[in-house]
């Protein structure tokens, strides 16, 4: 059993291997009142746990195997928590002074083709070189910001290193090429808030109001489905299927109708962050953390 107390809620999870997943919990109170505490749990051969207490809000977490398996934190003023078989250690985002600390909260972490992409409000951009390092990746975006207007990245995918897009508030769409970020004419005006590259011709969006668009560089539409409209929060693609979820429950997508996924416990489960690896669909929220091989059971961790 893990040791969470009452007061710890998970909120990310992500699927190393079949033998090791890893996951965030944050105090319940640290969006609202900015409680500065986390927790980073890993669960190895289906029934052992070990924790890390990390003394930041945490936004996200990623894995890359080179040159070592590393596990990486995202916090919130830009901490970065680096775990590996040797321990852990930390370090803080800061390319010659920019740092979110000074510039705005971050809001997301993922691994492209096994470099470490870091986003965050006033459209940052950070690239992992190496231990401690840190560097903007922003060429070609707005160096400022007109005042009122609330623009940041949300989230950020690719299919290669040269392919990579990341999405914000006013459903802001941005497009790296391998040298620049070019801005993408985008369907809509609400906020997006997770972006999945399936492969280089598939790409997802989705946000507020039950928005979700799919397209490619230059191409972007809505997605028209029949069904609820939830504020959807993180996608997954697992066994030629679009999961969405929104923190209340996890949807599926098929033949243009958005249904609630059944987990065969009788009542609707809360879901709100998704992740896929070695044949393993992830859903997490608060005390709730389900996993799925097959797409039909539907597998509790104890926790």
């Amino acid at each position: 059993m893990v040791p969470i107390s009452k007061e710890f809620v998970f909120q990310y999870g992500y699927v190393s291997n079949k033998d090791r997943i890893c996951f965030i919990t944050n105090h319940e109170k640290s969006t609202s009142q900015e409680f500065p505490n986390a927790q980073l749990y890993l669960f190895r051969n289906g029934k052992d746990w070990s924790q890390t207490v990390v003394k930041w809000a945490s936004v996200g977490l990623t894995s890359v195997l080179q040159p070592v398996p590393t596990i990486v934190v995202l916090g919130r003023d830009g901490e970065v928590l680096i775990g590996t078989s040797k321990g852990y250690r930390e370090e803080q985002i800061n390319d010659l002074g920019a740092s979110p600390l000074r510039r705005g909260p971050m809001r997301n972490i993922r691994a492209i083709s096994g470099t470490v992409f870091a986003v965050g409000m006033a459209r940052q951009v950070y690239r992992r070189l190496g231990d401690n390092t840190w560097a903007r990746y922003e060429e070609g975006l707005p160096v400022d910001i007109p005042p009122l207007k609330v623009a940041g990245f949300n989230s950020i995918d690719g299919a290669a290193i040269d392919d990579i897009y990341s999405v914000g508030w006013g459903g802001e769409i941005w497009h790296h090429d391998g040298t620049l970020w070019l801005p993408e004419e985008s369907p809509t005006n609400l906020a997006l808030f997770d972006v999945l590259a399936i492969s280089a011709s598939k790409i997802y969006a989705c946000g507020q109001a039950g928005t979700l668009l799919q397209g490619r560089s230059g191409l972007w539409e809505v997605v028209e489905f029949e069904g609820p409209r939830p504020t959807f929060r993180s996608m997954a693609w697992f066994q030629d299927k679009l999961y969405l979820a929104d923190g209340q429950a996890l949807f599926t997508l098929e033949n243009g109708e958005l249904s609630v996924v059944d987990f065969g416990v009788g009542v609707t489960v809360p879901s709100g962050h998704l992740h896929t690896g070695d044949g393993i669909l992830l859903s997490v929220a608060g005390k709730e953390v389900f996993m799925t091989t097959d797409a039909v059971t539907w597998v509790p961790l104890p926790i």
